[in-house]
């Protein structure tokens, strides 16, 4: 395609704009570039545009819809997993590794939803107190005998009382079968 170059006069308040928009179809014309004035042309743009702008605004708003759903589940997840931390207790006949496990998976889940909720003092207080009745006095030292508790404290002194425990039932074993013999 050959460039050609057209002097026209700029339109401004001296310029007629019928005269101006003569010239500049005939221009256009003479280029074989008219299509680009005629009104069935800037008709079916329009209507291209409209569609181009509805199909988009249709996908913003499925996007929308999509996006609203997720966040709804995000927040149920965030409900339900809060509600299972503060409702945990450990039930009679249930191990101490089960139950730290079951504490340990919800706060997986509840730092993979991203809830910064509690302090670590307070992850501490809700992890001692949901133990058993038998755990009242180690619960209670632990609680109220020192400053700073951290749950890698806990977890511990739980695994330390555990190995105790097992110590003992194997030496009062052993010492119940000498005195047997």
């Amino acid at each position: 395609m050959a460039s050609t170059k057209v002097k026209l006069h700029q339109l401004d308040k001296k310029t007629n704009f019928m005269l101006w928009q003569v010239k500049m179809k005939s221009v256009l014309t003479q280029l074989d570039l008219e299509d680009a004035v005629s009104p069935t042309m800037h008709i079916s743009w329009i209507e291209d545009q409209m569609k181009m702008i509805n199909q988009k605004r249709q996908k913003l708003t499925s996007y929308g819809q999509g996006l609203r759903r997720y966040v709804a589940k995000i927040v149920t997840r965030r409900n339900l997993a809060k509600q299972r931390l503060f409702g945990l207790h450990m039930m009679k006949g249930t191990s101490l590794e089960s139950h730290l496990a079951a504490f340990k998976d919800i706060m997986a889940e509840l730092e993979a939803l991203d809830v910064n909720m509690l302090n670590d003092e307070d992850l501490c207080s809700l992890l001692l107190m949901s133990l058993s009745p038998s755990f009242l006095g180690f619960r209670d030292i632990l609680f109220y005998g020192s400053e700073g508790l951290s749950l890698a404290t806990i977890y511990e002194a739980l695994s330390s009382k555990k190995n105790m425990s097992k110590f003992l039932e194997t030496a009062t074993s052993s010492q119940a079968e000498g005195v047997v013999i």
